[in-house]
């Protein structure tokens, strides 16, 4: 919704990025990005009358993590934001009862399986610093998956031997009253270990390393 609206607020394209809690909800030729892309016109979707334009998409029925949409042109992006629709509740209540697994700049968690959306009954890491101020968590992550059998792993990863999760804080993470706190689904297969951390334009920022006993989280 836009209210005043002109013509020239709608006359780009919007796009709507939908990342859902278990990737494997997904269309299968969308697990691989890791989200369900949109790109429509308003002409297309939306109205204008007496000054407001509307616009309306409909979501798709499994739950959801986060939304990221905005308005792009051919050069450029015009403007987008990002909601999280992750409970801090479910956050909290789930760190309550992690196992640590890494300390670093951030703490890498061992989140247990439960019927939290959250978590969603699958092995997951939490990531979670606090103190945290917005620049702590501006920096991509990286998470390398080295399987117990590399034939577990998705065939175009095969060459590389790990499996590569990298990911930005503003998709997968919430910060409120100062903590940072990011989740990560793992894949189903036996894992060795764990390489994680972040990284900018010169080099690593972070790093940890970890064996997971037995090949899975307990």
């Amino acid at each position: 919704v836009r209210e005043p609206c002109a013509e020239e607020d709608v006359r780009d394209a919007f796009f709507l990025r939908v990342r859902p809690l278990d990737e494997n909800d997904l269309p299968e030729d969308r697990r691989r990005h890791g989200f369900e892309k949109h790109t429509f016109a308003f002409d297309a979707w939306g109205s204008r009358r007496n000054g407001r334009c509307i616009t309306v998409r409909h979501l798709p029925d499994y739950p959801i993590a986060s939304i990221r949409a905005g308005q792009f042109t051919a050069h450029a992006t015009v403007w987008e934001s990002v909601s999280q629709f992750i409970a801090t509740d479910d956050a909290v209540a789930l760190l309550e009862s992690a196992r640590l697994l890494a300390s670093s700049q951030f703490d890498v968690h061992e989140v247990p399986a439960s019927d939290s959306p959250v978590s969603g009954g699958r092995r997951t890491l939490a990531y979670v610093r606090e103190p945290c101020a917005e620049e702590d968590a501006s920096a991509k992550f990286f998470l390398h998956i080295n399987p117990v059998d590399e034939n577990d792993l998705p065939e175009r990863r095969r060459a590389y031997g790990f499996d590569n999760l990298d990911f930005v804080f503003a998709e997968w993470g919430l910060r409120e009253d100062e903590r940072c706190v990011a989740f990560r689904h793992l894949p189903d297969y036996p894992i060795d270990s764990i390489r994680t951390g972040q990284f900018a334009s010169g080099g690593p920022v972070w790093e940890a390393e970890f064996a997971l006993p037995e090949g899975a989280l307990e």
